[in-house]
């Protein structure tokens, strides 16, 4: 309920500003999808630890979204952030589905922490449900006491972390980049001379496939069709 309406809002937003949808709008609904059940992963496993513990629904709210608003926040922040470097492209619409992307993350985190509390006030896990929660309480001991072992060898962790970066950094200059359409046709070529026009003024070339169908009872070769 909670990411089908983000995904109303964000397409509500995206008619207001007049944003006609494209092939890559499909992947809107994914990147909502992918950001919101994360977001609400994150909040209701607070909200059912809390439960499980003995607080009311309300408190266990109260209590989930004070822990973890800001990591929600910095996670849909950094995401959005990574959408905005889109718009360093040179190809328009590359540009725009950064910026409507990034938008759409902030909409979904807004519709998880306002939405999501109200539907897990009022449908919150009961009988059964609340015994099995109860009873995997082994999980978060192991998951505890991961998180404990990285806790107390956080410097090793930041030394050999920073030790791969240094590799990693040195070794990022041994990769070839070699994939050209152009490479095969000589400079004097007119298509090479087009292709470097293109990558100019236009940000390159890109591959475009069209399906062309006739209507009934015509043929592809068709006098009719081909005029």
């Amino acid at each position: 309920s909670v990411v089908f309406t983000g995904l109303i809002l964000f397409f509500g937003y995206l008619g207001m500003i007049g944003r006609p949808l494209s092939v890559t709008s499909t992947l809107f609904t994914t990147i909502m999808v992918f950001v919101g059940v994360s977001d609400l992963i994150h909040l209701q496993s607070y909200f059912q630890k809390y439960l499980v513990k003995g607080f009311s629904e309300a408190d266990s709210i109260y209590k989930a979204l004070s822990e973890t608003w800001v990591n929600l926040f910095m996670t849909s922040a950094t995401t959005a952030i990574g959408f905005l470097t889109f718009m360093s492209s040179s190809i328009p619409h590359i540009q725009t589905f950064g910026l409507d992307a990034a938008i759409g993350v902030l909409i979904a985190f807004v519709v998880v922490i306002t939405l999501a509390p109200v539907l897990l006030f009022y449908f919150p896990p009961k009988g059964k449900v609340l015994q099995r929660l109860q009873q995997e309480r082994r999980w978060d001991r192991f998951l505890f006491n991961l998180y404990k072992i990285g806790k107390d060898n956080h410097y090793l962790i930041l030394i050999l972390t920073g030790v791969i970066l240094l590799v990693s950094i040195f070794t990022i200059n041994h990769i070839q980049i070699n994939q050209k359409l152009s490479s095969n046709f000589s400079d004097d070529a007119r298509i090479k001379q087009d292709f470097d026009f293109f990558e100019e003024y236009f940000g390159g070339v890109r591959a475009f496939e069209a399906t062309i169908v006739p209507k009934a009872g015509k043929k592809i070769l068709d006098l009719e069709v081909l005029e």
